[in-house]
């Protein structure tokens, strides 16, 4: 069974830390000119060592951070509009985005929303995801070209409905002038 690797992605620390102070010290050691070598397997190796001792390293689930990759159809599933659909919700007949419960009341509706008949096949649920660690892809051809206002506010895309909850707290606030689309 292959050794599950740590995304090296997003690092979150207090300075000086432990798993922070061995991977800089290690990295020039073990570089290989492969970036994989000093960069995700030793974060990996240390992180699984470090990781028993409490309060060193927490592990997030791969959703968390990353739940996608640089392959291709991940790139395409995630940025690629769908014009053919109209913008759904994950909460039928809302305009709002599905938010983390903080009510027993809201757990279910929050449980109940998940499945909700209003989602579109190509639909990914970034819910459970911190930051979206959204790769560019192996070439220039498969990144999108036109990701702008009116592309997030369409929600036609998987990246476009992780981001619009944001976008649309700072449109709200007036950090961002949505008539300058």
């Amino acid at each position: 069974m292959p050794v599950e690797r740590v995304n090296n992605g997003v690092i979150i620390s207090k300075p000086r830390n432990a798993l922070l102070s061995i991977f800089m010290r290690e990295q020039h050691i073990v570089f290989d000119n492969e970036w994989l070598t000093h960069s995700v397997e030793l974060l990996t190796t240390i992180s699984h060592r470090l990781h028993v001792i409490p309060g060193e390293v927490m592990i997030l689930g791969v959703k968390a951070f990353a739940p996608s990759s640089w392959v291709v159809n991940d790139v395409e599933a995630l940025f690629n509009p769908h014009n053919d659909t109209g913008s759904s919700t994950l909460v039928t007949g809302t305009d709002e985005p599905l938010r983390s419960p903080n009510s027993f009341q809201d757990v279910l509706k929050y449980w109940q929303g998940r499945d909700s008949t209003g989602k579109a096949d190509w639909e990914k649920d970034y819910s459970s995801s911190y930051v979206l660690h959204a790769f560019k892809g192996i070439s220039d051809p498969y990144w999108p070209k036109n990701i702008n206002l009116e592309y997030v506010l369409a929600r036609q895309s998987n990246f476009a409905k992780a981001v619009y909850p944001a976008i649309k707290h700072a449109i709200d606030v007036g950090i961002i002038d949505k008539t300058l689309q």
